[in-house]
């Protein structure tokens, strides 16, 4: 179906903004490697992405509550790892509908069981 997978694809732009991120002098988070390191299977119950086994549609795209703690909980140890926390630091969220939390208790808010929420949590030292 596809002539270049689409593990291949994000590879591919994931090395071309790591680039950019170098040239510009900027910080870049590659989250695909880690969604990988806990398994490709998106079609099971237990799939970090919302499927006809594990949520409300056959998404595909948009991760399930593990998934989203999974982004926070990887987002806040590289932002520590690379020593970027700071007290009163604002952080901000932007993205799209993954940002937004689809599907999730707290869509479009820093609470709930959004990435956002995740990361606000282990920012305040507090856990859900």
């Amino acid at each position: 179906m596809f002539s270049v997978s689409p593990n291949d694809k994000i590879n591919a732009l994931n090395q071309d903004i790591q680039r950019f991120a170098q040239q510009e002098q900027l910080y870049f988070i590659p989250l695909h490697d880690e969604f990988s390191r806990h398994g490709l299977d998106f079609k099971s119950a237990q799939s970090l992405l919302v499927n006809a086994q594990n949520g409300p549609s056959n998404d595909g795209v948009h991760p399930t509550a593990a998934g989203y703690q999974l982004i926070g909980d990887y987002f806040y140890a590289q932002l520590k790892a690379m020593k970027l926390l700071k007290r009163k630091m604002l952080l901000l969220c932007f993205g799209d509908s993954i940002t937004y939390g689809a599907f999730m208790e707290g869509k479009g808010t820093a609470s709930g069981d959004t990435y956002p929420a995740v990361l606000n949590r282990r920012l305040q030292g507090a856990t859900k």
